[in-house]
């Protein structure tokens, strides 16, 4: 008995209907895949972003305060307050904001192991612009320094970098 005159085209348009089912599930895994390393992408590039920000200003902050500390030292017959360290103060606590702000920033955007090492440079740059002498300003900048590098490590291996 011959398959009937149907048969074939049937046959077909399931083939054909399965054959759309499969690429409209392929293409959505695709996209969907495809948007995840977009979207990580534009995460991991806050990162870098910050991170750059936060090295440069914490860099800029050790040299402010070291201006400042210099400007500060008080020697005979000078006023206390002279117009020098008036400006090395108001830079001081300008780059102190910003780096302040760039850390908070960081912190939204990152892991919390990179998170942990931000916090130590908030921590340890406060501890620099509260620092009351000389040899406790060497020791911030000193501590605020390794920790900076701790950060920078953490990053690197955040991204797999050595």
């Amino acid at each position: 008995m011959p398959a009937p005159w149907w048969g074939v085209p049937i046959i077909a348009g399931s083939f054909l209907v399965i054959g759309a089912v499969l690429g409209y599930v392929s293409n959505s895994l695709q996209d969907t895949k495809k948007a995840k390393r977009e979207q990580l992408r534009r995460w991991d590039q806050n990162v870098l972003d910050h991170t750059s920000r936060v090295i440069l200003l914490t860099i800029q902050f050790i040299q402010d305060s070291g201006d400042h500390r210099r400007a500060v030292e008080i020697k005979p017959g000078e006023p206390l307050s002279s117009p020098i360290s008036e400006t090395t103060l108001s830079k001081l606590l300008a780059t102190y904001e910003s780096l302040s702000s760039e850390l908070v920033s960081m912190r939204l955007v990152t892991t919390a192991e990179v998170r942990a090492q931000v916090n130590e440079v908030r921590d340890n740059s406060f501890l620099l612009l509260m620092a009351t002498n000389v040899e406790q300003m060497h020791e911030d900048s000193t501590r605020l320094t390794k920790s900076l590098d701790a950060l920078e490590s953490t990053v690197r291996k955040h991204f797999g970098i050595s």
